[in-house]
């Protein structure tokens, strides 16, 4: 299992998490996860809703309206956001957009991505490369600005930026993106495993046969 040192190796939760509760919720420099933290924060939280940020209006039909399409995407292996923050947020926006008359998957599009951390990164050498926010380069290259997209593959098949523009201008609505894991999270040691990374809620599927690392021999299946 290999974490990710920008990710950190304690026990202690994201400062994004408890500075939010120290600085928004409550006001509170006091305020210490330590001995206070239980679900009543939630409720606090949802009570409160500092700066008006709670994610609670669905009805995208103005973005839709003019063409928009979303692309999202969420790692399983996540440590600082829920993934299933990004599935609830999914299923609210499709039952308000089906009151419209409009189909969600026409327009909005949800990837989970099994083994994948906070937007890079993986558990267990699952492929997490896919040309995401945050994923300009490898881990031990992000100093490095010049490789994009994705070396190699480039195009919208393996490169989420690259897919949405395709759905954009080409109308070209992305079933699935393969992600990459590299050797060691380096380009240059070359490719140790691809797999596809299929859109919500489909699941990857091995076919039964071929080498399980190349992505060919998988596919989505509802």
């Amino acid at each position: 299992m290999q974490i990710p040192s920008s990710l950190g190796q304690n026990n202690a939760p994201s400062l994004y998490g408890t500075d939010y509760a120290v600085k928004y919720i409550f006001d509170d420099a006091a305020w210490d996860w330590r001995t206070n933290f239980s679900y009543a924060t939630f409720v606090d939280a949802d009570r409160l809703n500092p700066g008006d940020v709670n994610a609670l209006q669905y009805d995208l039909s103005a973005f839709h309206a003019r063409g928009g399409k979303v692309i999202t995407y969420h790692g399983y292996a996540d440590g600082l956001i829920p993934p299933g923050a990004s599935r609830l947020l999914y299923d609210n926006t499709y039952t308000e957009m089906a009151g419209h008359g409009v189909e969600l998957d026409d327009f909005y599009r949800l990837f989970f991505v099994p083994g994948m951390q906070h937007c890079g990164g993986s558990v267990y050498d699952a492929p997490w490369y896919f040309g995401g926010s945050g994923q300009g380069t490898t881990l031990q290259d992000l100093a490095r600005q010049d490789i994009w997209p994705l070396p190699g593959y480039g195009d919208g098949q393996h490169d989420a930026l690259l897919a949405l523009m395709e759905w954009v201008e080409k109308d070209q609505a992305p079933e699935r993106i393969v992600a990459t894991k590299f050797r060691n999270d380096t380009i240059e040691k070359g490719v140790l495993r691809q797999r596809p990374i299929c859109k919500y809620p489909g699941q990857a599927q091995y076919t039964g046969s071929g080498d399980i690392h190349n992505a060919t021999n998988w596919v989505c299946k509802s």
